[in-house]
């Protein structure tokens, strides 16, 4: 019995040691749990807190941020009335400075007119001096044929003198004109105000009746056109041929659409002959075929730039290059500021032959360098021969200039 009751209470004494001893166990556990979370609570708060002052250091920035943008767009606001305002201004003295010069020019014009009247007055008594000689020895003759013959010889005096101080005039207000506008030193005028169209019937100034004729009228062509590149030409002829010629050498050689202004515009181009354009490139080309005695001046160079940067200014998304091309040589003061200005020149150039016959694929015509419309023609096809253009589907136009360009 007690033997039983003994091991009852053994087994109860075991039983309660397993449960203490698994209790220990799980509480051990527990409290290990415990720490873990009260150390990911430590954490999360110490994350919370640095959230918390990323969130303000991040608030702080966008009001900087917003306070820099309204400050940006006061000053945005300020400067563009500043700008409007000195714009105002420089238009104000613009047009102030436009009105002075005109007012000087006027002036200056006047001063120097009266000089030159003054110059031209002393230059012309001088040379009629020998008229008055012999009419001071008519007038002391006794004879009335030689009196009436003075009479005569003094009004022809009063004549030439007139005509002599007039020239002089003229003379001088040219050379003037040459100084304040360099490119009319390239322009021969021609006192011919003949430019009536003229049938090939009555075209006499190439071929002669018996040649036109005789003639075919491929071999009339070619032979017109043959006289005409062999004959003595005007400096403004051989001027226009020369930009022909470096314009087709751009478009042939180096791929720029040409645009032929000189030719187009005539006295208004401000100096610019060609405009070549390849991709954002633009070349304002001024062109000059001078005697090689003859050097050109810096003036020449001057008038490129200006109206290069007039250019630039018109067109502010090209890239613009001043170009000068020459049959002669710069003087040193000229290559110096072409140099200084970013110029670019090429001297010694050669005119030599080029497809100068132009044929217009929408009428199917070709024009000669002295027909009527030739410096109208645009977007053609250019050819060298008369038999090439005839080859190719084209015919002369039937009206054109005679010996006159």
């Amino acid at each position: 019995m007690w033997i039983v009751i003994v091991g009852a209470i053994a087994f109860i004494i075991w039983l309660i040691s397993a449960i203490i001893k698994n209790y220990s166990s799980e509480n051990q556990v527990l409290t290990a749990k415990c720490k873990n979370l009260e150390k990911l609570n430590e954490l999360n708060e110490k994350n919370i807190t640095e959230l918390k002052k990323d969130f303000e250091k991040l608030s702080t920035e966008k009001q900087q941020t917003v306070k820099l943008q309204n400050e940006l767009q006061k000053e945005k606001i300020e400067i563009e009335n500043k700008r409007k305002e000195l714009l105002d201004k420089y238009y104000e003295k613009k047009n102030t400075l436009a009105s002075r010069l005109k007012d000087y020019e006027k002036n200056f014009l006047v001063e120097k007119s009266q000089s030159q009247k003054w110059l031209a007055g002393m230059i012309t008594d001088f040379l009629i001096l020998p008229i008055d000689h012999e009419i001071e020895k008519l007038n002391d003759s006794n004879s009335q044929k030689k009196w009436d013959r003075a009479i005569k010889i003094t009004d022809l005096k009063r004549d030439i003198k007139q005509l002599i101080e007039r020239n002089k005039m003229l003379e001088y207000e040219l050379k003037y004109l040459y100084t304040l506008y360099p490119e009319l030193e390239d322009t021969e005028i021609e006192l011919n105000d003949d430019t009536s169209e003229v049938s090939p019937l009555e075209e006499t100034g190439w071929l002669t009746k018996e040649e036109w004729e005789n003639l075919s009228s491929l071999e009339r062509n070619e032979l017109a056109y043959d006289r005409y590149k062999n004959r003595h030409k005007t400096k403004w002829q051989i001027g226009r041929d020369f930009e022909m010629f470096v314009g087709y050498k751009y478009e042939s050689e180096k791929k720029y659409k040409i645009e032929y202004h000189g030719i187009k515009h005539g006295l208004e181009d401000l100096g610019i002959e060609l405009i070549g354009k390849k991709q954002n490139e633009t070349l304002i080309i001024q062109c000059k075929y001078w005697s090689t005695k003859k050097e050109i001046h810096e003036n020449h160079i001057c008038q490129l730039y200006g109206t290069s940067i007039k250019y630039q200014l018109e067109h502010p998304n090209e890239k613009v290059i001043p170009v000068f091309v020459c049959h002669n040589e710069l003087s040193e003061v000229a290559k110096t500021f072409a140099k200084k200005l970013g110029i670019e020149v090429h001297e010694n150039i050669e005119l030599s032959e080029y497809p100068a016959i132009k044929c217009n694929p929408d009428s199917m015509i070709y024009h000669l360098p002295f027909d009527l419309s030739y410096d109208n023609t645009e977007n053609c096809v250019k050819v060298m021969t008369v038999a090439e253009a005839e080859k190719l589907g084209y015919r002369r136009s039937y009206k054109w200039h005679g010996n006159s360009l």
